[in-house]
């Protein structure tokens, strides 16, 4: 993970240009020191958009982020303390799934990522820097991740269908869960998740391999096994069924894959054109165990 871009957070919404190179992950850490009596929320953050080539292709709140990443990821921090330091991270991966995928970012891309800091004012921190960073990784970009939300809107004791208008959906996160009561999830008209919350909660605790169990957020994977073809979606319907006790207003994050064949064969050459490089200089300074095991383990792939 390397630095890319810094902004001041009391300057307003923070835009960066993502340099050219090849990415397993960008990253986002906001840290600094609330004001005095204060103490600023992941909310306050705001809401995080990510345009690709003019597009937008992601948009999505900081709070969701970083609960997704606690589950599809591993710890990510979040702490905030009145009158004193606070820390927020949230990380985009190019993979979501164990895939090898990377962002593969020229100049010409104009990839940008961008951050509303919509709650922050002077009365809710002294100071703060919010940054850009990116894991370097080689390899192939096949498609863009795209995060996207919805919030569904069910009256107490009600139930109502949702359809995405997207396709190649991979995740579906869901949070808060307050009054979710029962919820269906079809793929292609063929059931993939339903049940009561309880009983997704415990599928997503084990699923998602947390050390502590979440009570707030659920994460059901619709490709499990990582491959493309499983992803290939047409038709995703969602139906919420809220409780009771008064109405559910949970946030529906979904994950879906924007296929991108030329960057894949641009990208495929730039690994390409690496290796080479690297191979000819480990024969030139004489270290050849390396490179006839590399050459023998490729020739087998």
């Amino acid at each position: 993970m390397k630095l890319l871009q810094s902004a001041n957070m009391l300057a307003g919404p923070a835009s960066f240009k993502v340099p050219a190179g090849q990415y397993a992950a960008l990253e986002l850490r906001a840290v600094g020191v609330n004001a005095g009596g204060a103490t600023m929320t992941l909310a306050q953050l705001g809401r995080i958009t990510i345009t690709w080539r003019g597009v937008a292709v992601t948009n999505v709140n900081f709070a969701d982020l970083n609960g997704l990443n606690n589950l599809i990821g591993g710890v990510a921090v979040f702490a905030s303390a009145i009158g004193a330091a606070f820390n927020a991270f949230g990380v985009f991966h190019a993979s979501y799934s164990g895939d090898g995928n990377v962002f593969d970012v020229t100049e010409d891309d104009d990839l940008y990522v961008s951050v509303d800091l919509s709650g922050i004012t002077a009365a809710i921190i002294a100071s703060g820097t919010i940054s850009l960073f990116g894991t370097m990784a080689d390899g192939v970009q096949k498609y863009f991740p795209r995060l996207f939300y919805i919030q569904a809107n069910v009256p107490a004791a009600g139930t109502y269908p949702y359809t995405l208008q997207t396709d190649n959906v991979t995740h579906i996160y869901i949070a808060p869960l307050t009054n979710l009561a029962r919820l269906q999830i079809t793929a292609d008209r063929q059931i993939r998740f339903f049940g009561s919350t309880a009983e997704l909660l415990d599928f997503t605790n084990y699923n998602s391999r947390v050390e502590v169990a979440v009570a707030a957020q659920l994460l059901l994977p619709l490709a499990v096994s990582g491959e493309l073809t499983e992803a290939l979606s047409d038709d995703i319907g969602i139906q919420i069924e809220a409780g009771a006790g008064g109405a559910c207003t949970s946030n529906v994050l979904y994950i879906s894959l924007d296929f991108s064949p030329d960057v894949m064969a641009r990208s495929a050459a730039t690994v390409q054109n690496k290796n080479a490089v690297v191979m000819s200089r480990k024969a030139n300074l004489g270290k050849g165990r390396a490179t006839k095991v590399v050459a023998a383990v490729a020739s087998r792939s």
